[in-house]
Order: C-alpha cells, then structure tokens, then sequence
C-alpha cells in the first residue's frame, strides 16, 4: 500500500508541476473575474469560479464548455428573474413553486430561442445578440457538438502532399489544406484555438452577465 501511495504522490506532483508554468499576463487578466461580487446572479458563482481556474491552469477548451453553460444560465436566469421577480431568501414558504411556471417556459429554450428572447425582453442589445449568436455558432456548437467544420471554418494550413514511401521533392505537391477536413491535426489545433479564444469569450459572457444583473437589481 505504501508503494502504491508513493506512485499517486508522484503522479499528483508531475501532474501539478507540468500545471504551474503560469502566464502571468493571464493570471493578471482573470484575477479582477475572480474576486467580483455577484448579487442578483449568485447563483452563477460557483461556475464563474471553475471558469477562472480552467483559464488560470491553461485548461482552455474546459474553459469554453464552462462558458457555454455559464451563457445559458445567465440568460435564461435572467429571464425568468425579469418576469417572474427575484425572490429573496428570507422567505422560503414557497421557494420550490413560486419559479414554476417560468422554469416550464424557459428551461425547453435552445440557445438561439434564448438569446433572440433575451434581446427582445430587453435583458441584451441588437448588438450583443448579434455577437452571441456568433458565439453559439462557433464555440458552443462547435465545441458541445465537436463540429470542426463550426469551429474551424476555413482555417487552412499549407502542406507539402507527397508519400513517405517514395520520397522525391519533384514528386511532392504544395497544397492549403483545411484544418476541418483532418481529423489527425484537430487535437492541437482545437487546443490552440481555444488558447486564443477562452478569455475572450469569458470576457465577453460575463461582461453581458453584469449588464443583465444590473438591469435586475
């Protein structure tokens, strides 16, 4: 037993260790995310929270599948929150059927139903509506449905075509490949684009997050 404890020690520490290459730029940037308040939407802390550490360690394609979910909830929270009121905790005689009918009408909404509603209550603008939209396109289809024709688009990445059997350069043939039509290249480049695009798009949700809990306080 003693043994085997040892390994998991040391498995645990190489695994920690390969995490602590930290990008200081990045900490400085998700640090402000981390210690904000939430009020009328505190019940999105706890994934705000997990967002923060997926983009602290460099887990950036986690990050995106935590934004995605932290998009919905907040929309059709806020939803809900706009019709139905926010019901404080100091009286919880009803709690479990005051939300009722809204939670019938809103949990059922697809993302695009949610966000063309969530602009037509007023909650976010033509514009942001536009932008999220652009979003669940791309990142939330793309990467909840892993559709690389959605998150890659025409991305392409040039290449020299030829076989490793037969070698000769008058033999091989340049050529731009998309990266959306070969699957072995996908892994890293999902990685990398994720790396580029995670704090962007957690910037921007949980921008639209406090304009909205500003709206409902």
């Amino acid at each position: 037993m003693d043994n085997q404890n040892k390994v998991i020690e040391k498995f645990i520490t190489e695994m920690v260790n390969s995490k602590l290459d930290f990008d200081l730029l990045q900490v400085a940037r998700i640090k402000p995310f981390f210690e904000d308040e939430l009020t009328v939407l505190d019940n999105l802390k706890e994934v705000r929270t997990e967002i923060c550490y997926c983009i602290f360690f460099g887990l950036n394609q986690a990050a995106i599948t935590l934004t995605n979910h932290l998009l919905e909830d907040t929309l059709k929270t806020g939803l809900l929150y706009s019709e139905y009121g926010v019901k404080l905790l100091n009286d919880l005689n009803d709690m479990d059927t005051f939300y009722k009918d809204g939670l019938d009408k809103y949990n059922g909404l697809d993302l695009s139903g949610t966000i063309n509603r969530s602009c037509s209550k007023g909650l976010i603008s033509k514009e942001e509506k536009k932008i999220l939209h652009e979003f669940r396109e791309r990142l939330r289809n793309g990467f909840s449905h892993s559709d690389s024709r959605k998150i890659f688009k025409d991305i392409k990445v040039p290449f020299w075509m030829g076989s490793f059997r037969d070698i000769d350069e008058e033999k091989l043939n340049f050529k731009e490949c998309s990266i959306s039509d070969i699957p072995q290249f996908q892994g890293l480049a999902k990685s990398e684009l994720a790396k580029n695009h995670s704090f962007h798009y957690f910037n921007c949700v949980y921008g639209i997050l406090k304009k909205i809990e500003k709206k409902l306080s």
